[in-house]
C-alpha cells in the first residue's frame, strides 16, 4: 500500500511539474505579484486576455505592470504599462533598456476591409518623460540623440527608421 501511495504522489507531483512549464506567459500585478499563465495580445484592442487556471481575465494598460510572452523560437517579449504624453495608457513592447529606454507600439486597425499595422516608438530616460518617434520626426530625433557622439553619427545618418533599436542600444553601451 505504501509503494502505491509513493508512486502515486510521485506521479502526481512529475504531472504537475510537467503542467505547470507549460505555460511560461506571464503577468505582473501592479502589486508585484507574478502569475504564470497563457497571455494573448492582440493589437486591434487595447487589452490582453490572461487565462490561468481555466479562468479568463482581461487586463486593460491601467490594471497591469507588465507581462512577457514566451515563444519557443525567440524566447520572452516582454511588455510594459506606459501612459503617453496625450495620457493614453498603452501596453508596449521593451526593445532596449538602459539609460534610453525604448519601446514599440504596435496598433492594428481596420481600414477598408484591410489590415493596417502602425508601429510607433517611445524614447526616454524615464517612463515619466517619454517622447514618440515616427517615420516623420526619425531623422530629427536622431540629430538630437548623436550629437554628443560623433562616432554614432555616420551611422545614424545612414541608418533607416526600421534600424532605429540597434542604433539606440549602441548608444547605450556608450
Amino acid at each position: 500500500m505504501t509503494k502505491r501511495f509513493v508512486l502515486l504522489t510521485f506521479l502526481s507531483c512529475i504531472c504537475a511539474f510537467v503542467f505547470a512549464q507549460k505555460n511560461k506567459d506571464f503577468i505582473l500585478t501592479m502589486n508585484q505579484d507574478t502569475v504564470f499563465g497563457k497571455v494573448t495580445l492582440n493589437t486591434s484592442v487595447a487589452h490582453i486576455t490572461f487565462k490561468h487556471k481555466r479562468k479568463r481575465v482581461y487586463f486593460h494598460p491601467k490594471t497591469l505592470k507588465a507581462f512577457g510572452i514566451y515563444d519557443k523560437n525567440t524566447g520572452y517579449k516582454y511588455y510594459k504599462s506606459i501612459t503617453n504624453a496625450r495620457g493614453t495608457s498603452m501596453f508596449v513592447e521593451v526593445l532596449v533598456e538602459g539609460s534610453f529606454k525604448l519601446y514599440k507600439y504596435e496598433k492594428t486597425e481596420m481600414i477598408a476591409n484591410s489590415k493596417y499595422t502602425k508601429n510607433l516608438y517611445y524614447i526616454g530616460r524615464t517612463d515619466e518623460r517619454l517622447s514618440t518617434i515616427t517615420p516623420d520626426s526619425y531623422e530629427n530625433a536622431i540629430k538630437v540623440l548623436v550629437r554628443d557622439h560623433p562616432t554614432l553619427s555616420v551611422e545614424a545618418e545612414q541608418s533607416s527608421f526600421q534600424e532605429f533599436p540597434n542604433l539606440i542600444a549602441s548608444l547605450n553601451q556608450l
